[in-house]
This record gives C-alpha cells, structure tokens and sequence, in this order.
C-alpha cells in the first residue's frame, strides 16, 4: 500500500491513561462479548494452543466498534504521538463456514504531541476492495483500490501484502500464521517492564499475549520485526496489539469500551463513495487494477458535477 495514502501506523487513538485503563466492555444495548466454548480457555497452554482458538473467535461476531488508542513512538526523532479516535469493524459471512468479508471505518479526531492536544481529522474507510482516506481540514477525498473487483482483501490479517494496520489474527488459520511467524505465548506483561508502559501492563493484566516474529524466510519482507497481541482471557477478543516496525518505531493500539453486535452501530461511517458537498478535492486511483483509458469513472463524472476537483 503506497504510503502517500495511509501512513504506515494506522490504527490510532486513546482516552488518556486514566481511561485506558478501564478497557472493560461497555454495558448497553449491544451484546455482550460471550466467552469462548466452555474449557477452552483452560486448554490454550501453547501459542499454536491460542491461534487453534482465535480460529473461531470471530463466529458471531458482526459488527464491533470501540474507542481507540494509538501511540506511535518514532525512533528517529525520540518522540511519540497519540491519536484519539474510534473503530467500527463490520464482519460479514455470506454463510456459516464462508470466509469473512470485513470492512472498516477508522475516525481519527484529535492529536497529542508534547502534551499538546490539536485537532486532527482524518478518517480511514475499508470495504474489502477500496480504501478511503479523508482529510476533512483540507477537504481532500482519496479512494484508491486495493483488491480486484470482487475480490476481496482482509485487512486484519496477518503477512497481508496491502494492510495497513497492526494485523490481529482473529478468524485466521492457525496454519497460515505458523508459515509466516514464530509464535510464542507469553505472560501478560511481558514486554512492558518500562517506566513508561506502567498503565499498558494494567489494561492486559489477566490478557493472552501471543508474540509473532517472522521467519527467516519472510523477514525481509514484513513491516514488522516482532509483533505482540494480547486477547481478553475469556472471549479472545483483540485489546492491544504492539508492533517494532524495521526503521524501529514502536506502535501500540488499543481498543477501549467495545460493543458487540451494537443495533446502533452507525452503518453510514463505512462509506466509500465521494462527498456530495462542493468545494471536496476528489482523487481516485485504481493503481494496478486500472481500466483502459476508454473506460469512464461514473463516480469521477458524478463528483465533477457537483462542483468538486477530480484529479
């Protein structure tokens, strides 16, 4: 994925370390996240123990949606930023034992920099086949296409040529992460012994942590040189993730105060069509999967009718 269109840290966001530690899920009307088969979490002693699980822990799940936090600490500059925002995760099956079609919708709202809070709009939409950055300060709307039409790509997975995010592997095959990764299950806190990481080891006190380093064989080629992945003991459900990028930043993103299954989720946010308002800067690229130059874009024509700049 070209990094002109989404920085390579993506998924983004906090609430301020007295909040984050209080990453329990949200009472309401959405479900609650149910645990996992009765037994299993006894069973899980191994890292191929836990991802033999996570197989499964997406099985009723249709839509999640939480606050995230995101720090990116950047090694060059011996510094780190924190995005505040949210997540909504609409995970669809077209039957039981099909393969998921996931789409997503990143809103990122404000930025902490040297303690200084700004805001910063930026919003991420993924339907499995294109990827939407918005920039509402500048009005600037980019649609770029990721997978070929009707196909679909999985944003979420782990060793995924396009993903832009810290990949959790949840619904993945045990056996396709194994290829890629060396798998360790670790204590909770393992990892966090810093000064710095003192409310991160409270939020995944009682967690699964799964860490991945890739093989020889694909080292070269990953983001990542090791990614750590902790689960809620019980449900399996993702709450941080923690990524050592090769240029040695360090990313952490957590998910706070998540609904399952919400009747209110806001289906509009997953939205890839271009914006109806005037004044909009509109960039659509099909990159490799791109028609013959006689092939018109409908949406191209439909965005410079409405007094926006196609580019």
């Amino acid at each position: 994925m070209p990094q002109s269109l989404v920085p390579s840290w993506m998924l983004a966001l906090l609430v301020g370390s007295g909040f984050v530690c209080q990453g329990t899920m949200q009472t309401g009307a959405a479900e609650p996240v149910a645990p996992v088969a009765k037994g299993a979490a006894a069973e899980i002693r191994t890292a191929e123990d836990l991802l033999a699980a996570l197989e499964d822990a997406d099985k009723g799940v249709h839509t999640l949606r939480a606050q995230i936090v995101y720090e990116r600490y950047m090694y060059m500059q011996d510094e780190s930023q924190i995005r505040y925002g949210s997540l909504y995760f609409r995970n669809e099956r077209d039957a039981a034992d099909a393969p998921p079609r996931r789409a997503f919708a990143i809103t990122l709202e404000h930025m902490l920099v040297d303690d200084v809070m700004r805001l910063d709009q930026k919003h991420y939409i993924f339907d499995g086949e294109w990827l939407v950055e918005k920039i509402l300060e500048e009005k600037l709307f980019r649609k770029m296409r990721i997978a070929r039409p009707g196909e679909r790509s999985d944003p979420f997975r782990v060793g995924e040529k396009d993903s832009m995010l810290v990949p959790l592997p949840v619904g993945q095959e045990k056996d396709a992460v194994l290829a890629r990764y060396e798998a360790e299950l670790l204590p909770a806190q393992s990892g966090l012994e810093s000064e710095k990481d003192v409310e991160f080891r409270k939020f995944v006190a009682d967690a699964w942590q799964l860490r991945l380093v890739p093989r020889e064989e694909f080292a070269k080629e990953d983001r990542f040189t090791e990614i750590r992945l902790w689960y809620e003991r019980d449900t399996l459900m993702p709450m941080m993730s923690r990524a050592v990028h090769r240029e040695g930043d360090i990313s952490t993103v957590q998910l706070v105060g998540v609904k399952k299954n919400d009747p209110q989720f806001p289906a509009a946010v997953i939205h890839i069509d271009p914006p109806q308002e005037e004044g909009w800067i509109i960039r659509i690229d099909e990159g490799r999967f791109a028609p013959r130059d006689e092939d018109a874009s409908p949406a191209a024509d439909a965005a410079g009718e409405k007094g926006n700049t196609q580019e």
